[in-house]
């Protein structure tokens, strides 16, 4: 029935990344590069020149250190950390939006880097205020992020593998979360309240442990043509009237240690004659209206509920 249900565990449960500490590269603050962090100054140049700098010397951390940073897109290299330090908020600057894949941090063919501290960014961009394309073994963690308008997106994943985002919150217009074409991507202990959820299609291994999302418009979790798929702890803050999991051909799905909020319509949505192997076990979902909807198109004993 549910034959790969123990492989789906088995492999989400090796593929955690190493723990990354913030001491332990060489550090370089951006205000030594000429960026003012005033909020009226363009610091583009500036941060460039740091992480310039940082990726010439390898295994650094580039500091953005108390301070409101107005800069142009930030093009991340490999190798890298920033570290957005704790009352310091980046804001992507009016006009910086022009052309395709522009965000306000793109990690764009890169590999072994990690963003994140206590600090906020800020800004408008249908490609995400944080977008990862074509990368491999990327950290994010600990950042809040407001997006701008009702199409601004927070963080976009696309065509990249190991990546984790952990820590972070997310707030504004538009779509929280992006991923597509991607693998072994884990997200965990993340908040977010946009105009449209979580958005997951055409992924191989994928978690979400500990993560609520709040979104006015669709599913919070909309998963599509997806595989190995674990949801572990998640939910919404508020009822709401659309499935908070919206799940089309995914195969090997796991819900588990998740609550409903009293008044919920819906919690797991099961579409698409490709689905097999969705299993929800360990749940207390009673406070749904109608815990789990199977379309008429999934097949039968695709499906295994022990709530």
């Amino acid at each position: 029935m549910i034959h790969n249900l123990r492989t789906l565990i088995a492999v989400l449960a090796v593929v955690a990344m190493p723990i990354i500490s913030w001491g332990q590269d060489e550090r370089l603050s951006v205000r030594d590069f000429g960026a003012k962090g005033d909020g009226v100054n363009d610091d583009t140049s500036g941060i460039a020149k740091a992480i310039v700098a940082g990726a010439k010397k390898g295994r650094t951390t580039v500091v953005f250190p108390a301070g409101v940073y107005l800069t142009d897109t930030i093009l991340v290299q490999s190798g890298l950390t920033l570290y957005v330090d704790k009352g310091a908020t980046l804001i992507w600057k009016t006009g910086a939006n022009d052309g395709d894949h522009k965000s306000l941090i793109s990690i764009l063919g890169k590999e072994d880097i990690t963003v994140g501290g206590e600090g906020t960014l800020q800004g408008l961009s249908p490609s995400g205020l944080l977008q990862v394309v074509d990368s491999e073994r990327v950290v994010i963690r600990g950042l809040h992020l407001e997006t701008l308008g009702s199409t601004g997106d927070g963080i976009t994943l696309t065509s990249s593998t190991e990546v984790r985002v952990e820590g972070c919150s997310i707030t504004g217009g538009g779509q929280a979360i992006g991923i597509s074409d991607s693998s072994n991507v884990r997200i965990s202990q993340l908040g977010a309240t946009s105009e449209k959820g979580l958005i997951c299609r055409r992924v191989n291994d994928i978690e979400f442990v500990d993560v609520r999302i709040d979104s006015k418009a669709g599913p919070q979790f909309l998963i599509m043509e997806s595989s190995a798929v674990l949801l572990d702890a998640i939910g919404s803050q508020e009822r709401s009237s659309e499935p908070i999991v919206s799940a089309h051909d995914v195969q090997d799905l796991l819900l588990t240690n998740s609550q409903a909020v009293s008044g919920t319509k819906t919690f797991l949505q099961i579409l698409g004659s490709q689905s097999r192997g969705i299993v929800a076990r360990g749940n207390e979902l009673s406070q749904s209206r109608a815990p789990v909807m199977v379309g008429p198109d999934v097949p039968a004993g695709r499906v295994e509920v022990d709530l």
